[in-house]
C-alpha cells in the first residue's frame, strides 16, 4: 500500500448495554480504541452497532459476549503483489516476531480454556499489543520486503498460539519445516507454544541475509524477533531444548 496512515477501519460493536456495568465497559473499550488508533495514526470511518445484545426469559437475562470486530481496509497499489498464507520453498528462512515484546501470557487462551483456568485470568495475564506506536515503521519495513519479493509468505499469530500458526502455514502447500525454539525468550513450553500474543510468522527467501533483517527490526524497536527454522519439503520437525517434540510427515499431522 502507499502509506500505513491511509488505512481506514470499520467498527462493528456487538454489546449488551442494558446495565451500568456494561455501559462502563463499553465506554472503557471506546476510549481504549480511540487511544490505540491515535497512536497508530489511522481512523474508523464507518461500521455498525448492536447495543441490545440480550434477551429476557422468565427467570434470567441472557447476554451475548461483548465484542468489537475491527476491519481494516485500504487501496492497494498492486493487488497481485501479495504473500502466500502457506510456506512455499524449501530452505527459506522462517522468521518470528512477537509484537508483545517480552511477554508470553496464557490468560484467555485456548490453552487456559482447555485446562479449565479461564476463571484464574486477570487483566495482567492476557495478551496485549505492546509498543504500538512503533508498528507503522515495522509495517512499512515488511511492505518493502514484500514489494521486492523477499518475503513470500506470512501469517499472523493469534488463536492457538505460535504452534498453531506454524502448522497452518505447513498445510496449504504440503510443505514441512524444521523448527528449534531454543533461542526464544521463554522458559515455559506451554507459554512458548500456546500463548496468543499478537505476532508475525514470515517466510524470508534463503538468499536474503536474515541477520540483517533481524537487526533492522531490532532498530525499529521490536527485539523479540528470531529465525526459528527453515522450510522443508514434507516433514514437520519441531524441537525444544534439544528434544524433538514433533517429527512427522505434514500429511500425517493434517490427518490427525
Amino acid at each position: 500500500i502507499e502509506d500505513f496512515t491511509m488505512i481506514r477501519c470499520a467498527a462493528n460493536w456487538m454489546w449488551s448495554n442494558n446495565n451500568d456495568t456494561d455501559k462502563y465497559l463499553l465506554r472503557k473499550a471506546l476510549l481504549t480504541l480511540k487511544e490505540s488508533l491515535i497512536e497508530l495514526g489511522i481512523a474508523v470511518d464507518g461500521g455498525k452497532d448492536s447495543l441490545s445484545m440480550s434477551v429476557k426469559t422468565k427467570n434470567e437475562t441472557i447476554k451475548s459476549p461483548n465484542t468489537l470486530t475491527l476491519t481494516g481496509y485500504v487501496t492497494s497499489l498492486n493487488i497481485r503483489q501479495k504473500v502466500n498464507a502457506g510456506f512455499i520453498k524449501e530452505d527459506n528462512h522462517i522468521i518470528y516476531i512477537n509484537l508483545s515484546n517480552k511477554y508470553n501470557r496464557l490468560g484467555g487462551s485456548i490453552m487456559s480454556q482447555v485446562c479449565d483456568k479461564m476463571s484464574d485470568t486477570d487483566a495482567d495475564n492476557v495478551p496485549n499489543f505492546e509498543s504500538m506506536s512503533k508498528f507503522p515503521l515495522l509495517f512499512d519495513y515488511i511492505q518493502y520486503h514484500i514489494k521486492h519479493g523477499n518475503i513470500i509468505a506470512g501469517h499472523d499469530v493469534s488463536d492457538g498460539g505460535l504452534i498453531t500458526t506454524i502448522l497452518e502455514m505447513c498445510f496449504p502447500n504440503n510443505k514441512g519445516c524444521n523448527i528449534d525454539f531454543k533461542g526464544l525468550n521463554c522458559h515455559d513450553d506451554y507459554e512458548t507454544f500456546m500463548a496468543e500474543e499478537p505476532g508475525l510468522l514470515m517466510e524470508l527467501k534463503a538468499d536474503i541475509n536474515y541477520q540483517h533483517f533481524i537487526d533492522c527490526v531490532n532498530g525499529i524497536g521490536y527485539h523479540q524477533i528470531y529465525k526459528i527454522g527453515h522450510v522443508t519439503e514434507k516433514d514437520i520437525t519441531i524441537s525444544r531444548k534439544g528434544n524433538a517434540l514433533i517429527n512427522e510427515p505434514t500429511v500425517a499431522i493434517r490427518k490427525a
